[in-house]
């Protein structure tokens, strides 16, 4: 195995992990050091940008309606096809 993918094999040990987190990431709610590991995971992993970039539309839209707006079915759609896509990334 070379370097690079040792390198890579280290940096998506921590998918799962910062995953769980992204949501935190979105709604301000991490220190600024949990924060800048995110950033600096999203920069270099193949997988996570993808699935980050999903999130990141999903939450803009959403803020920027009401909830009242949404319909439980869409927000369990939403939810579910988040979820989908976080598997397939594994």
């Amino acid at each position: 195995m070379s370097e690079a993918e040792r390198d890579l094999k280290e940096i998506m040990k921590e998918c799962p992990e910062l995953r769980l987190l992204m949501s935190d990431y979105l709604d301000d709610l991490l220190d600024e050091q949990t924060r800048a590991r995110i950033d600096a995971h999203v920069a270099v992993c193949p997988n996570c940008p993808t699935l980050f970039r999903a999130m990141l539309a999903n939450y803009n839209a959403v803020k920027a309606s009401s909830a009242e707006d949404v319909p439980d079915s869409a927000r369990r759609q939403l939810y579910e096809r988040l979820k989908q896509m976080a598997r397939e990334l594994d």
